[in-house]
């Protein structure tokens, strides 16, 4: 398998590393503007690969070419995240960007799944789809997982348990409106009102990272992009909450069944309340009543 990051930052010269070690990908095609610090993190990660007595090779560059026939396109590149930004006041630069590596992408490796890591996350998945040409089942946004697992963070630290005994999802925009879904915690369900507080920790953390770090997020996004990629690689019907384009157009995170197809399913929740159902139904309807504002700016 061969897997093409754009844009050789934090986020992913961490997944590149992470590729390596968990051997992902035969070779991996690193491509940023920065030609020279990208040509060094390739020989840092070859150099990795070596140690590891792994035989993943890694190639860079600040042309598109080294892409060539890769079967999944990630794009990191594009500015990140401030204190005080929204993810939306990205829009206009990051757009740009992504419309670029999406055909780039579309003229060198036409046959590759793409998964857009950049902000704000919906509205740059609906850019590369449409600048790709690519049908709605090959482009994917990697947030959901992210978002899911900060949410069972946060079950685990409330109650004092192990990350692998708790249980959780995230949906809908990735933004101040996602919504949390199907909390557990050693199997016992959450009570709502709970889940909203753990829900709203959910949707802070983000923010706190870059309050602590000073920039945005990247070890944490770097795993969700392995996850996709050995999802993509198993082809065993493990499903992933991704920001992915439903029938009507627009994208938002939904559960995608990585099988021998990819199939992007209508639900991910098993809601078993009427009230639980209004408060998934306004959520959604918020969510994609914010994706057309975003999307109608970056028409303008």
């Amino acid at each position: 398998m061969k897997i093409a990051i754009i844009g050789a930052g934090n986020v992913g010269a961490n997944a590149a590393a992470l590729l390596i070690a968990r051997k992902v990908a035969k070779k991996i095609a690193l491509v940023d503007i920065a030609k020279n610090p990208t040509l060094g993190k390739a020989l840092d990660l070859n150099h990795m690969a070596a140690l590891l007595e792994n035989d993943t090779k890694i190639k860079a560059s600040d042309e598109y070419k080294i892409i060539k026939n890769a079967n999944i396109c990630v794009i990191t590149a594009g500015l990140a995240r401030k204190e005080g930004q929204s993810r939306a006041d990205l829009l206009a630069t990051n757009a740009s960007i992504i419309k670029h590596a999406s055909k780039q992408i579309a003229k060198y490796a036409p046959k590759s799944v793409i998964i857009v890591v950049s902000n704000p996350l919906d509205a740059m998945t609906f850019c590369a789809h449409s600048a790709s040409g690519f049908e709605r089942g090959k482009v994917f946004g990697m947030a959901g997982e992210l978002d899911s697992a900060r949410l069972r963070f946060e079950i685990a630290q409330h109650f004092g348990l192990k990350n692998s005994e708790c249980k959780g999802q995230i949906y809908g925009e990735h933004g101040e409106n996602m919504s949390a879904a199907n909390l557990y915690a050693k199997g016992q369900k959450i009570s709502q009102n709970l889940a909203c507080e753990l829900e709203n920790l959910a949707k802070k953390g983000g923010a706190k990272i870059i309050s602590l770090l000073g920039s945005s997020a990247y070890f944490a996004p770097a795993a969700g992009i392995v996850k996709i990629c050995e999802a993509l690689k198993a082809k065993n019907g493990k499903v992933l909450v991704c920001s992915a384009l439903d029938e009507s157009g627009y994208p938002c995170g939904r559960a995608v069944k990585f099988g021998k197809k990819i199939k992007i399913l209508a639900d991910i929740c098993e809601l078993k309340t009427a009230k639980e159902a209004i408060k998934k139904d306004c959520d959604l309807l918020k969510s994609k009543q914010i994706l057309k504002q975003i999307l109608k700016q970056d028409q303008k």
